[in-house]
């Protein structure tokens, strides 16, 4: 398990993209220590931070689950 900084270091995103990302599944979440949470390591499947205008989040999250499921 990873702490927000370490997750943000490896994906090279900020800590309010990885809260979009934790929302939309892309990353996994667990509570610990009642507010803090901790993350599991990213999949090989994790999408690059892009500009979402013309890519939806909830596009990309879609395709990782379809990715992750087969």
């Amino acid at each position: 398990m990873l702490t927000t900084a370490e997750v943000c270091k490896i994906l090279g995103i900020s800590q309010s993209t990885l809260a979009r990302w934790v929302k939309y599944d892309i990353v996994k979440r667990h509570a610990f220590n009642g507010y803090l949470g901790l993350f599991e390591p990213p999949a090989p499947h994790i999408p690059a931070k892009q500009c979402s205008r013309w890519n939806q989040l909830t596009l990309r999250a879609e395709t990782l689950r379809n990715l992750t499921a087969s």
